[in-house]
């Protein structure tokens, strides 16, 4: 557990969003999250559903209205730019946030 997080499901969270933008493209972006889904039902995936949209409306309509984004650092929205033209990112994202609310 990273020193300072509140609890192994922030930290998690943290993760899941932390590796998917470490990633070099949308391609690796697209293969990450279906890997992300592929986790077998009766697992507990901890991802903030609310944040996980608005990646999906920034990727499928371009600049948010100010302040939308909840803390989002500045490679997250670089990542995000970058990635605008990719249509299968915010369909396998709106695949897993359908799944999430499923769980």
């Amino acid at each position: 557990m990273l020193h300072g997080s509140s609890s192994g499901a922030d930290e998690m969270r943290r993760g899941l969003f932390t590796a998917l933008f470490a990633l070099r493209d949308a391609g690796e972006a697209v293969e990450y999250v279906r890997r992300v889904r592929s986790v077998p039902r009766g697992t507990t995936i901890d991802m903030d559903r609310r944040i996980l949209r608005q990646y999906i409306s920034y990727l499928e309509h371009g600049d948010p209205p100010p302040g939308s984004l909840v803390a989002v650092a500045a490679h997250v929205l670089s990542h995000l730019t970058e990635w605008q033209g990719d249509s299968q990112l915010p369909d396998e994202l709106g695949r897993l946030d359908e799944q999430l609310r499923h769980r």
